[in-house]
């Protein structure tokens, strides 16, 4: 069982660790123009701009700028911005085609949603650190399957969300330059990066849900105690072994017999009667004292409730 478990503890380790790596990887895309990160990029367009070499005649969108294109990299991205939207038509006043009508309207639009599918992306990948940490924590038996069950959920959610935003804004910003007949596609590196992580992020979550059904090793212990416990001490009805035990100084009581006698009242007819109800004292036994008063009295064998 303890092989079992460190197996449902190593998976999701290596799947989280995995989603964190490709998260990084798409963070960073555009960062630098250096091997590797120069050939990642969210969308690519046939146009180009005065005063932007561009040797593929390309123009790639990253998260910190827009480049050139040579050989399919990312090459002159000029000045870095952290969270660089996805605005062609504020970008592109002067290209060669003109940015497609349709792009000039939803503008606006695409670009807070670019800003707002950034911001997911840097909680992204900090929650999926945490469940990466919070993985540790399933070596330690059913409680540490829970922790890191509630660390992957909270990262696969906001992952999801992100590569949502992501879909939605480039896979649109093609569509609209295509509709304006420009050629353009998706970069699929950085789209397979993102969904490659929320999948690696789901398995994470289902064998960490597998692992907290588990019982633990502690839960089997107190459920063996139990068990011998009770058999340990059985509930048996023994009835033939009961032995009654003799008073020391036994009590005797004189027994008090009644019977019932019809008599006439003195205040209704002769015709009418009433049972009364007389009683009879046994005749007194040897050795004890009986009195016909109400009470009780005190004898040398005990104390006698007397009529």
């Amino acid at each position: 069982m303890q092989a079992f478990r460190a197996l449902f503890a190593i998976l999701p380790l290596l799947l989280t660790a995995g989603a964190l790596v490709l998260l990084l990887l798409t963070v960073l895309s555009g960062a630098t123009n250096s091997n590797p990160l120069n050939k990642f990029f969210y969308l690519s367009a046939a146009v180009t701009v005065p005063g932007q070499t561009s040797p593929d005649g390309m123009l790639h969108w990253t998260n910190y700028n827009y480049c050139g294109a040579e050989n399919g990299k990312n090459v002159n991205c000029g000045t870095k911005h952290a969270a660089y939207g996805f605005a062609p038509a504020r970008q592109l006043t002067d290209s060669t085609p003109a940015v497609p009508a349709e792009a000039v309207t939803h503008d606006k639009r695409s670009y807070i949603t670019s800003r707002v599918y950034f911001s997911f992306l840097l909680i992204a990948t900090f929650f999926t650190f945490i469940a990466m940490v919070a993985c540790l924590a399933g070596f330690f038996g059913r409680i540490g399957s829970i922790i890191g069950l509630l660390a992957s959920l909270m990262a696969f959610a906001v992952t999801a969300v992100a590569a949502s935003l992501m879909t939605v804004v480039y896979v649109r910003g093609r569509n609209y330059f295509r509709d304006g007949g420009i050629a353009a596609h998706v970069g699929v590196k950085l789209f397979a990066f993102m969904w490659a992580a929320v999948a690696c992020l789901f398995l994470s979550l289902f064998i960490f849900g597998i692992g907290s059904c588990i019982p633990g090793e502690n839960s089997k212990r107190s459920h063996r105690r139990r068990t011998t416990s009770y058999q340990e001490k059985p509930l048996v009805n023994d009835t033939e072994s009961f032995v009654p035990v003799q008073a020391a100084n036994p009590v005797y009581v004189a027994p008090v017999i009644e019977t019932e006698h019809s008599v006439y009242t003195n205040d209704l007819p002769r015709s009418s009667y009433e049972r009364v109800t007389k009683p009879e004292v046994a005749p007194p036994i040897d050795g004890l004292h009986t009195t016909t008063d109400r009470g009780y009295e005190s004898t040398g064998t005990g104390a006698t409730y007397l009529r």
